[in-house]
């Protein structure tokens, strides 16, 4: 050390935000699409309020009733919430999901050529449409399926097919399917709802493989908000290769509807003495 040098000794707090300041992982973002790029395409920057090209973990809110493309890979796990009838397509030939959450608002599409659901969790609101040649369920993934008021509009992609990705094999046992039934208030009766219906299958899925035959696991199922339903079940029907829900609403028990009448007739009495004169105090 010369005669001009000298040692700074920095507090050690500082010394560590220094060290580590470049190892930092990015924070996920929430991306809007303005489609201002002009390529109609989801890597774009300049698609994207704030301008920057997703990664990911981000959140992209599609609302505009764009056409949306990509080709290949998704941002992993990134989340997609498609609204206000846009639609996200294919550009070419095939787009993976790679882990990502999709909301598929009423209205608004998938589409486009074959689609690798690499690891997904697709949610499809009533009136949501899905009509991509191939769809490829692979790895884990999660269907969530909100009825109507009065039902589900039914989906129609193209070729059923089941693909290995992460899992140990290409099974429908890595599917889950569930059911929200929050929004519907159908009376009672029996109810028997498409939820997808397949153009071809090209997985040999039977209802028997779907269900599971004590041989092999099936898919998994979940009904949410179901408390009014009873016996909700989905089936695999192999002549048409659809996908249909069917349940029941149950007639209010003889019990509960005598209950309903007398209150109804006490009402109607009360009503009626107080007309003519008022209710008479005890004593």
């Amino acid at each position: 050390m010369t005669a001009n040098q000298k040692y700074v000794r920095l507090p050690l707090a500082i010394v560590v935000l220094f060290a580590f300041s470049g190892m930092q992982p990015a924070r996920a973002a929430t991306l809007t699409w303005t489609g201002s790029g002009g390529d109609d395409l989801l890597s774009t920057a300049a698609n994207w309020n704030p301008s920057q090209a997703p990664v990911g973990g981000d959140t992209l809110n599609i609302g505009t009733g764009d056409t949306v493309k990509q080709e290949n890979n998704l941002p992993s796990s990134s989340t997609i919430n498609l609204t206000g009838n846009s639609i996200l397509s294919t550009q070419t030939s095939v787009i993976r999901l790679n882990d990502s959450t999709l909301n598929v608002g009423s209205g608004s599409s998938l589409v486009g050529a074959f689609w690798d659901l690499d690891g997904a969790s697709i949610t499809f609101a009533d009136g949501a449409i899905a009509t991509m040649a191939d769809w490829e369920q692979k790895d884990f993934n999660t269907f969530t399926y909100q009825l109507g008021a009065s039902g589900f509009t039914t989906l129609t992609p193209s070729i059923f097919r089941l693909g290995t990705g992460g899992a140990a094999s290409a099974d429908i046992h890595n599917a889950t399917y569930v059911v929200d039934f929050a929004a519907f208030t159908g009376g009672a009766g029996s109810y028997s709802i498409t939820l997808m219906d397949f153009a071809g299958d090209a997985a040999g899925l039977t209802n028997a493989i779907f269900q599971g035959n004590g041989t092999t696991t099936g898919a998994n199922f979940s009904y949410l908000n179901a408390e009014n339903i009873s016996s909700p079940s989905i089936t695999w029907d192999d002549p048409t290769d659809t996908m249909t829900l069917s349940f029941i609403v149950a007639v209010p028990e003889p019990s509960t509807l005598a209950l309903f009448g007398t209150g109804l007739l006490g009402v109607v009495l009360v009503s009626r003495h107080r007309r003519a004169g008022g209710l008479v105090e005890a004593g």
